[in-house]
């Protein structure tokens, strides 16, 4: 049984930095990780503004608020941004909120 309150889909980056270049499209593909040791994960990211959307192929176990996104092409380390908001697949309690 998923306990789908520990589950995010999407986040939101306010600010993001890219290692070499900035993305040549507002929307592309690739590769994120949100822990060290975690599998990549595959993402469609949107930029808005100096931040970026974050979709998830499939939604994300325990991402939070001050985790770092890191988004990856194969090897290559593109870029990454502090998690400033997440979208919990199910609504958190009230006591969260306050």
């Amino acid at each position: 049984m998923i306990n789908s309150v520990k589950f995010s889909y999407p986040l939101v980056c306010r600010k993001v930095s890219f290692v070499t270049r900035p993305p040549s499209a507002s929307r592309f593909r690739c590769t994120a990780k949100f822990r060290y040791r975690q599998p990549d994960q595959g993402v469609t990211v949107t930029i808005e503004g100096e931040g970026c959307r974050i979709d998830f192929d499939e939604p994300q176990r325990a991402i939070t608020k001050g985790q770092w996104a890191v988004l990856y092409d194969g090897e290559e380390c593109l870029g990454g941004g502090e998690i400033d908001e997440i979208t919990p697949l199910k609504p958190l309690p009230d006591y969260f909120n306050n």
